[in-house]
């Protein structure tokens, strides 16, 4: 009789601190909102103006580099917008109890995979954009070799985020003011104590800021000699 008791008072604990932790995420959820609609229209709108520019491109223009650049950006970004920004919203809507290790770790593998992919483009398209202008007489990115880099886009986006499946996953953290402990899609339990999340970001800042300084500089080259042209 006294082990039935304790079985039932174990089961209404647990049962009382899933309550708590529902009503603490719901409460979070709430105040997310406006963050939860914007990533929904921004899904939204990405899919439509997405699927119009491919649908433009693909029927209306000429074989070219830009078409095939925008063509392969589009797709990418359409990618994102099926696949990355619903993951994103299913997991901000489970701030305390998320226990979904897989959808967790796929919405941070396409997370980075668009990222990165898209980053990657439109540093080609900066390069093509600055050799057409600023060196019309050198070498140019001919239609083959922009197939072949937005193949690339998508290996190297590929390869960045395959370590993305390892570095995120299901993290628990403590609650000291209910002594609950509650979980989240982020950094994975086993990784805290290592230094591969501190790499992983590092490598992510390393390259966001090398494609700023390169962006910048090829468009101020491009504006320079814009308008000198024009003068």
């Amino acid at each position: 009789m006294k082990m039935k008791n304790e079985l039932f008072d174990g089961g209404e604990n647990k049962t009382a601190e899933l309550q708590t932790l529902q009503n603490m995420n719901s409460t979070k959820v709430e105040r997310l909102i406006p963050t939860i609609i914007f990533m929904s229209v921004i899904c939204v709108l990405g899919l439509i103006g997405n699927c119009l520019v491919i649908h433009v491109y693909r029927t209306k223009f000429k074989l070219s580099n830009s078409k095939c650049f925008i063509l392969c950006l589009s797709a990418v970004d359409l990618l994102t917008c099926c696949i990355s920004i619903p993951l994103d919203v299913s997991t901000t809507l489970d701030q305390y109890t998320f226990k979904h290790q897989v959808l967790c770790k796929v919405s941070r593998v396409f997370n980075v995979l668009g990222t990165i992919s898209s980053s990657f483009i439109l540093l080609c398209i900066a390069v093509d954009r600055y050799r057409k202008v600023c060196k019309p007489f050198g070498w140019q990115i001919h239609i083959k070799m922009t197939k072949i880099l937005c193949g690339l886009a998508i290996i190297v986006g590929v390869m960045v985020s395959l370590p993305a499946a390892f570095v995120f996953g299901i993290h628990t953290f403590d609650i000291p003011e209910y002594n609950l402990t509650g979980s989240e899609c982020s950094t994975a339990d086993e990784m805290i104590n290592t230094k591969f999340p501190f790499i992983y970001t590092l490598m992510f800042v390393i390259m966001f800021v090398g494609s700023i300084i390169e962006l910048s500089v090829l468009y101020s080259l491009i504006g320079l000699k814009i308008r000198e042209t024009s003068t």
